[in-house]
Parts: structure tokens; C-alpha cells; sequence
């Protein structure tokens, strides 16, 4: 299997990682926004009502646990 890269996949793919992975609907949801939508990270804030530190503390988590192989 060719090494997973959050920044040159599709949403299928996407998805497919994240459920191999066991992620939650709530964080699939968060990875298509961050990685295939790029929704800004003060938007993702607003409607998850956290921090935008913490957004982006979270997409670089997210990252690092789809990426690794």
C-alpha cells in the first residue's frame, strides 16, 4: 500500500482512512473540513466553540495519526 498523505487525497480515501483508524463521525466530519474543504480555522472554532489554538492543535494531531503508516 502506497504511503496515506492527508494533502493529496480524496474525500473517499479520506474517509476510508479515518474509519480504519476507528475516528469518530464528529472527527471524520472535522478532517473533511480540514483537509479536503480547508475551511479556515476560525470557522471551525466558531462552530465547534473552541479555541482556534485548539483547532489547529487538533488538524495537526489529526495529521500525524492519518499519515502514519
Amino acid at each position: 500500500m502506497d504511503k496515506f498523505d492527508v494533502c493529496h487525497c480524496t474525500e473517499d480515501t479520506l474517509v476510508q482512512r479515518c474509519k480504519e483508524l476507528m475516528f469518530s463521525k464528529e472527527n471524520i466530519e472535522l478532517a473533511i473540513e480540514l483537509f479536503i474543504n480547508k475551511t479556515h480555522h476560525s470557522i471551525l472554532a466558531d462552530q465547534l466553540n473552541i479555541d482556534v489554538k485548539s483547532v489547529g492543535m487538533r488538524k495537526m494531531r489529526m495529521k500525524k495519526k492519518l499519515n502514519n503508516n
